[in-house]
């Protein structure tokens, strides 16, 4: 969650009563916008940042239940002169996460929501995790238990992709760990930008996707294809040196599947499909996220595996069947 203080201003951010912790992920001394945050001053210049804010904030907040933060001269000196500044810093509520979930994090740049996706032996499944903070307390969720079981939860065909509500969404708060969940933040929020990361064996692997939408729900519930230009060599990047797709077809972005009958073949609700023929009638390689295919003795496709990559028939790096822990975050 993004804040922003105007200069002058004192604000004490806290979670203590629910035994969690801050984590500061930017911050700025200075002014990068008009006058439609803390306006009423003047502005003479909007590239102004103060050397080492975000070190100074990190040193007051990170990995702290509380913190006070000044938004003065004083504690950031002064960057631009003649303009009435602002203190803005990005921040995130952890509870069980980890120094390696605050990298990643980093790593996209992404706060408002997050989604993780659950690899169970042969199956992944979809979460959403939103958790969100105000100027002064942080609000946690109250979840029920996760069962154990091989069903796979958000595979393609699944009703939660077309559903409002929450999955088992007591691991939103759990950080980047294998445990599925889906947030009513599913529906409720929208972007400008997604962040898709798998997790294959212990590297965990990051690509962004500009796109604007009302909520993952209003663009994934209709079915209709959404279609992205990453190119099969970013989608590759998820999955790293063994990820393998066919050469054709090479249909990306949300709802994903094949032409004509035998579109079940290959099928992601975000992702990329591939095919060994000049077309995209029956696809057999795919990488993403809530993906299903088709079980055959001949040409085998592990419907179950619903987050990961899928390759076979001329697969441009062998047949390959990798089952991911897939997490997907938005801004």
């Amino acid at each position: 969650m993004q804040l922003q203080f105007c200069e002058g201003d004192s604000h004490t951010l806290s979670c203590a009563h629910f035994s969690k912790n801050i984590s500061i992920l930017s911050a700025n001394y200075g002014r990068l916008t008009g006058a439609q945050v803390c306006g009423w001053g003047p502005i003479k210049s909007t590239h102004c940042k103060a050397d080492g804010a975000l070190a100074k904030v990190q040193a007051h907040c990170q990995g702290r239940s509380h913190c006070t933060l000044r938004a003065t001269n004083s504690e950031f000196g002064d960057p631009c002169d003649e303009t009435y500044k602002y203190l803005e810093v990005t921040i995130f509520l952890s509870q069980t996460f980890s120094q390696l979930d605050t990298l990643l994090l980093n790593k996209c740049q992404f706060t408002n929501a997050f989604v993780k996706i659950e690899r169970k032996n042969q199956f992944s499944a979809l979460v959403y995790k939103t958790p969100f903070c105000s100027w002064t307390e942080f609000h946690q969720h109250y979840f029920s238990e996760l069962p154990h079981s091989n069903q796979p939860t958000f595979h393609y065909d699944s009703h939660h992709w077309s559903t409002y509500g929450s999955k088992y969404p007591q691991n939103g708060t759990t950080g980047f760990d294998d445990k599925e969940t889906k947030l009513e933040t599913y529906d409720k929020t929208s972007f400008t930008k997604i962040c898709l990361g798998m997790k294959v064996e212990s590297q965990t692997r990051f690509i962004v996707i500009n796109k604007k939408a009302k909520s993952l729900y209003e663009l994934i519930s209709k079915e209709t294809y959404e279609p992205t230009t990453l190119g099969r060599d970013e989608w590759k990047k998820l999955v790293g040196p063994q990820a393998s797709l066919q050469n054709n077809c090479e249909r990306e972005g949300f709802n994903a599947k094949g032409d004509r009958r035998f579109f079940y073949l290959s099928r992601a609700r975000i992702g990329i499909i591939g095919n060994q023929e000049d077309n995209c009638d029956s696809p057999d390689s795919r990488i993403g996220f809530g993906t299903g295919g088709q079980e055959k003795k001949s040409t085998p496709r592990h419907k179950e595996n619903t987050c990961g990559n899928e390759a076979h028939w001329s697969s441009d790096n062998r047949d390959q069947s990798i089952k991911a822990m897939g997490y997907i975050l938005v801004q």
